[in-house]
């Protein structure tokens, strides 16, 4: 605590929490959870050994990452495309004319199900970072939907054991007061 890293009035994140210093004592600090609306208080011995993001300093800007699968096959560059066009339609929220914080698109991997791809940017407000993602996401789905991109789910294959190749499954319907007996039965069987 010697150290000084934050002083009354600034916003910290602590463990994913939001949290305003309000007072700075010997033993403990007060701080206020932005999002719960409660004070914390919390023993600066423990407060040294956290990892703490002073939100504050040097400034409230913050870079956010929003992540998106599309169907294989989707047009790549229109993706992108499409990605680049919800964050600069957010206007002042985002950090738009500063070379240091860029906005940028990835195509990062192959998935299992999906092509995945990734939107970097700067919020000017790190308390309006979940209200700027929620719009953005908003965005790319209607735009990708205006588009025929598809965000695909992932699908599994399902094999039963000792079901052989063109024997047809035989399911039936359990009134739920006959489960306990009927799945011992099925496992039985």
């Amino acid at each position: 605590m010697l150290d000084r890293p934050f002083e009354i009035g600034d916003t910290l994140e602590v463990e994913g929490e939001f949290l305003e210093v309000r007072q700075i004592g010997f033993r403990s600090t007060r701080l206020w959870n932005i999002y719960a609306d409660e004070i914390v208080i919390m023993p600066n011995n423990m407060i040294a050994n956290l990892k703490i993001t002073n939100l504050t300093k040097p400034g409230l800007d913050v870079r956010i990452k929003v992540h998106v699968g599309v169907a294989y096959g989707s047009p790549v560059e229109k993706v992108k495309e499409i990605l680049l066009e919800a964050v600069t339609a957010q206007g002042d929220d985002v950090i738009l004319d500063d070379p240091q914080k860029n906005m940028y698109v990835r195509f990062n991997d192959f998935g299992d199900s999906a092509l995945m791809f990734s939107v970097s940017f700067y919020v000017k407000d790190v308390f309006e970072q979940f209200r700027i993602s929620t719009a953005i996401r908003e965005h790319v789905d209607r735009r990708f939907r205006e588009e025929g991109i598809t965000i695909p789910f992932p699908q599994r294959t399902v094999s039963f054991l000792g079901q052989h190749e063109g024997q047809e499954l035989k399911v039936e319907s359990v009134p739920s007061d006959a489960r306990p007996a009927a799945v011992s039965s099925v496992a039985q069987a």
